[in-house]
């Protein structure tokens, strides 16, 4: 049995089976908490970051209607027999299409958007992560077999709303100097 050696800034993860997951695709069912507690705040953040990195004005019932949606479209994909990969280059179709029915943007800004909003979540969650195992000094698999998982989320989904907010806020106040 071989020993699963630390890279230095990893922070000790098992780093080989958080990237086989991320590029191989391991299909990994959401539970209803997960559901609830990880991918409907992480979805409604990453519309509103999409809307806002389009220029865009958040208006909450558009942020609501198109996230839900987007939740629900990536619950029903994590549910089908396809690999994580594919799942998420069918959610970005789906949310692009979302995105459009719901506030009327073109579906180059809605990719554009959502393209952006997962490469930067995708970022803040490997150093949210990150920042977990270290702290807590336990493994990804571990952390992932503890009541901790459903939440490890929530501190990248709080950074991109904030981002997406401080976009909407600095959109506004040069509209208003105009």
């Amino acid at each position: 049995m071989s020993e699963k050696k630390d890279i230095p800034g990893i922070c000790r993860t098992s780093y080989t089976g958080f990237l086989n997951l991320l590029v191989w695709g391991e299909r990994v069912k959401l539970t209803v908490a997960q559901f609830v507690i990880q991918t409907i705040p992480e979805s409604l953040a990453l519309v509103a970051f999409a809307l806002a990195v389009c220029g865009q004005r958040l208006v909450k019932k558009h942020v609501l209607a198109a996230g839900l949606l987007f939740a629900v479209t990536v619950y029903v994909l994590r549910a089908l027999p396809i690999a994580f990969g594919v799942h998420t280059m069918a959610a970005l179709l789906a949310g692009m299409v979302w995105l459009r029915a719901v506030t009327g943007i073109s579906h180059f800004k809605a990719l554009y958007g959502l393209l952006v909003g997962i490469l930067l979540l995708a970022t803040i969650e490997m150093v949210c992560l990150n920042a977990l195992v270290y702290v807590t000094g336990k493994l990804l698999e571990a952390i992932r077999e503890t009541w901790l998982w459903p939440f490890s989320g929530l501190p990248h989904v709080v950074i991109l709303g904030g981002i997406a907010i401080g976009i909407d806020r600095f959109i506004k106040q040069r509209h208003l100097s105009s």
